[in-house]
């Protein structure tokens, strides 16, 4: 059954503490996405079609990129965490939830003439996110 994506909450706490500060007036968001490396092992022996070759290698999570309408006192505590490890719990209208460690990599702004300015926010995700449907 499809959702929309409205009600959608994403926060952040201290590795391991559990607690999350929800970030406000997210909009937005897209990730975590699990790209998985191609390592080439073509070779001599790959026969006469002279295709390529290749074996999966590392995952990668890739980033967490969301925007969220401008707010200065939330702007300065998102500025004052940027690269440094956090916990992420991203949750969904229907509550399931990606849980995974992570840090701001990019804080943006848009600043449009006749909308709401925004900032555009990426986070880097390290390590295995975790999906959990309730």
């Amino acid at each position: 059954m499809a959702i929309k994506g409205y009600s959608t909450t994403l926060g952040y706490s201290t590795v391991g503490a559990g607690s999350y500060t929800l970030i406000g007036k997210v909009m937005d968001v897209s990730g975590p996405s699990i790209v998985v490396d191609d390592i080439e092992i073509t070779n001599n022996d790959s026969g006469a079609d002279e295709f390529k070759e290749y074996i999966a290698g590392l995952r990668d999570a890739g980033d967490v990129t969301f925007d969220i309408i401008y707010e200065i006192t939330q702007n300065i505590a998102l500025q004052a965490i940027v690269g440094t490890l956090k916990d992420w719990q991203l949750t969904l209208p229907d509550s399931a939830t990606y849980v995974f460690t992570g840090y701001i990599k990019e804080i943006g702004q848009e600043t449009p003439m006749a909308d709401a300015v925004k900032n555009n926010i990426a986070i880097k995700v390290t390590g295995k996110p975790t999906y959990a449907s309730n």
